[in-house]
């Protein structure tokens, strides 16, 4: 519904890189449209909307508490924990938006043990977006720019 740090919903997907399928995906929410409708109906704090509450709380949609930007992070947790059960494989590489924190926090988890680590890829199209948002950013300052472009050789 929103992006940045008033998001409601974050999604997290593994993807094949030779066949391009989906393998397993984790969705995250802040919001219950349910809960807000009956909280609206009965009140947010009566004893109405705890007994509905009862009811509903194991349909509800919220699956995070917590700071929306941790989101990205709990998505990650959740995909890395079950992949042995799930696959039998292991997800050795993160294809992230050059957010540090979900890559630190796979990194502390260890899940193959000290010894495999995780490797981190960046996203083309956001490292592109954040270059163009510095250059912007100098242009409207009124400094010269120059681009240096960096290219890494692909590992067969």
């Amino acid at each position: 519904m929103t992006r940045g740090f008033k998001l409601m919903y974050g999604a997290g997907c593994v993807v094949d890189v030779i066949t391009g399928l989906v393998l397993d995906f984790s969705v995250k929410s802040l919001y219950c449209q349910t809960c807000t409708s009956a909280k609206a109906r009965l009140g947010a704090d009566t004893p109405e909307f705890d007994s509905w509450f009862e009811g509903h709380f194991g349909e509800c949609n919220v699956n995070y508490t917590g700071n929306p930007g941790g989101m990205e992070v709990a998505v990650a947790e959740d995909l890395w924990d079950r992949l042995m059960d799930r696959h039998g494989f292991r997800y050795t590489t993160i294809l992230s938006d050059g957010d540090a924190k979900t890559f630190k926090r796979l990194t502390e988890m260890e899940v193959y043990g000290p010894d495999v680590k995780i490797e981190k890829e960046e996203c083309v199209n956001h490292v592109a977006k954040r270059m163009k948002m510095a250059l912007l950013k100098l242009a409207t300052e009124g400094r010269s720019v120059v681009l240096c472009l960096v290219v890494r050789a692909m590992e067969n």
